[in-house]
C-alpha cells in the first residue's frame, strides 16, 4: 500500500467497522498507515452486536433451562425446576457481554492500534472528472458533517437480514435474527420461516425458552445446503424438542386474524395447503448486502438488484486490463462483497476479492482486504471455504483473471474449486502463511 500524499491525509479509509473492516486496519497499522474508520451504526459489526456473541450467549442460556427441564426426567432422584424466563433479566445480562467484548476486541483494540473511529454515515460525493478522485462525505451525529480524503478506500459493510416476497408480509410485521434477540417479551408461539443455519439457530433457541416453535422450509428437508445426514439428525432433534417442521413448503401469504395472531398460508410441494397460526413471525431467509446509501453511483460503481456490486464496474478511465473482477472466470457464487479502490499515478482501478469457490455451492468464512504487492500486483488474501476445506491462500488479479499462488512459492491449490488450475489429491498446511511479496 502506498503512502498517502500531501492531499491524501489518510492511506485508507473504511466503511464498516466489523471483522473485515477491522482485518484490515490492523494490517494498515501495522505498516504504519494512518487509518479512518467510519460505522453509522454500532463498533464491531454484525458479529459482536447482532450475530455470534448474543445468539449464542442466549443459546446458552437456553440450553441451562433445558437441562434443568429434562434432568427430572433422566437421572431418577434429581429434582429440578425450570421455571418461566425473565426475558427483560436475559437480555440486560447478554447485552452486558456484548458491551464487554465490544470494548475488549474493538473499542480498545482500535485505540491500542492507533487509527481513528467515526460515528457517522459515509457516502462517497466526489466527481472523477475533475482528477481528484473520490471524496467520503460523513454526516456527523446531529447536524455536522466531515470530508475524508484518502488513497484507498475499503468498503466492508457487511450484510442485513432479507426478506422474500411473501404477500401480506410487510403489513403483517415480522421478526429478523436481529430484532427477535432484542424482545423483552418472549411470545407464546412463533414461527420460522427459514431452515438453515440461522433460522434453525433461532427455533432452537425459542423453543427452549418456552415458545411453541414452527419451522418452514422452502426445500425438502433442513439445513438443505449441507449433507442430508445433518438435517436429518436435526430434523430428529428437533422432533424431541417439540418443534414442528414444514419441509418442501412454501407460506404463500401472511394476515393477522382478529386475536392478532399471525395466520400464515403454507403450501406444500404436493399441492396441498395448511394453515398455521402463532403469535410471532420470524423471518430467517438469507441476507443482503448493505451497500445502499454509500453514494456507490458517484463513483461509477453499478450496484445489482440484490445490492451486490457489479463485477467490472468502476470509475471513468479504468482500463479493461486492470479491472481483474471484468476479466475473472465465471463462477457459481456472488462476489465477496469487500472492494478496494486505488488510485496508482492517477489512474483509477478497482479489485474485489473473490474467496474461494466450488461448484454449486460457495461461501468464503473471511476475506482480508486486498492490497498492493511490491510488483504492483492486486493481491487478497482469503479465509477458508465452507465447503472445500481448504486453507487460506494468496489470490493474484492479472489480465486473464484472478489466479491463486502459494506462500513462499509452495505448490496447491483448492480441492474441488473451478479456481485452481490443478488440484492435488493431497495437501499439507503450509509452514508459512506470510508471503514474502505482499
Amino acid at each position: 500500500m502506498a503512502r498517502a500524499s500531501g492531499e491524501d491525509p489518510y492511506d485508507l479509509a473504511i466503511i464498516g467497522s466489523g471483522g473485515a473492516g477491522f482485518s484490515a486496519a490492523i494490517a494498515a497499522r501495522r505498516k504504519d498507515r494512518r487509518v479512518v474508520m467510519v460505522d453509522r451504526d454500532r463498533i464491531g459489526g454484525t458479529c459482536v452486536n447482532s450475530g455470534c456473541v448474543p445468539s449464542k450467549a442466549l443459546l446458552a442460556a437456553a440450553q441451562a433451562r433445558q437441562v434443568a427441564t429434562e434432568a427430572g426426567q433422566r437421572f431418577p432422584g434429581i429434582a429440578t425446576t425450570a421455571g418461566p424466563v425473565d426475558p427483560v433479566a436475559l437480555l440486560a445480562g447478554k447485552q452486558a457481554l456484548v458491551e464487554q467484548l465490544q470494548a475488549d476486541k474493538y473499542i480498545d483494540l482500535a485505540a491500542a492500534y492507533g487509527w481513528e473511529v467515526l460515528g457517522g454515515h459515509a457516502r462517497f460525493v466526489a466527481d472523477l472528472t475533475d482528477g481528484d478522485g473520490p471524496t467520503l462525505q460523513v454526516d456527523l451525529p446531529g447536524d455536522g458533517t466531515r470530508r475524508i480524503r484518502a488513497a484507498y478506500y475499503l468498503i466492508a459493510t457487511g450484510s442485513a437480514p432479507c426478506a422474500p416476497p411473501i404477500p401480506g408480509l410487510d403489513d403483517v410485521g415480522y421478526l429478523t435474527s436481529t430484532t427477535a434477540m432484542e424482545l423483552d417479551e418472549l411470545p407464546g408461539s412463533l414461527l420460522v420461516v427459514g431452515g438453515n443455519a440461522v433460522g434453525l439457530e433461532q427455533a432452537q433457541l425459542f423453543a427452549r425458552l418456552g415458545s411453541k416453535v414452527t419451522v418452514v422450509e422452502l426445500l425438502d428437508r433442513l439445513a438443505p445446503l449441507e449433507e442430508p445426514e445433518a438435517g436429518a439428525a436435526i430434523a430428529g432433534v428437533f422432533a424431541d424438542e417439540g418443534i414442528t417442521v414444514h419441509a418442501g413448503a412454501q407460506v404463500a401469504r401472511v394476515a393477522r386474524d382478529g386475536e392478532g395472531d399471525v395466520v400464515a398460508t403454507v403450501r406444500h410441494h404436493d399441492g396441498s395447503t395448511v394453515e398455521l397460526r402463532a403469535e410471532g413471525l420470524l423471518v430467517a431467509a438469507g441476507r443482503r448486502p448493505v451497500t445502499d446509501g454509500l453514494g456507490l453511483e458517484a463513483v461509477g460503481v453499478k450496484v445489482g438488484e440484490r445490492g451486490r456490486t457489479t463485477p467490472g464496474s468502476g470509475p471513468p478511465g479504468t482500463s479493461p486490463e486492470r479491472r481483474s473482477s471484468s476479466t475473472s472466470p465465471p463462477r457459481t457464487a456472488p462476489w465477496w462483497p469487500t472492494t478496494l479502490w486505488t488510485a496508482p499515478a492517477g489512474r483509477w482501478t478497482t479489485g474485489t476479492c473473490p474467496g474461494s469457490s466450488s461448484p454449486a455451492r460457495s461461501s468464503p468464512r473471511s476475506a482480508s482486504p486486498i492490497s498492493r504487492s511490491s510488483n504492483g500486483a492486486l493481491r487478497a488474501r482469503a479465509g477458508s471455504c465452507r465447503w472445500t476445506r481448504c486453507l487460506a491462500r494468496w489470490w493474484t488479479a492479472t489480465p486473464a483473471g484472478w489466479s491463486r499462488s502459494w506462500p513462499s512459492g509452495q505448490a496447491g491449490g483448492c480441492l474441488g474449486s473451478p479456481w485452481s488450475p490443478t488440484a492435488p489429491a493431497t495437501q499439507s498446511r503450509p509452514r508459512s502463511m506470510r508471503s514474502s511479496s505482499a
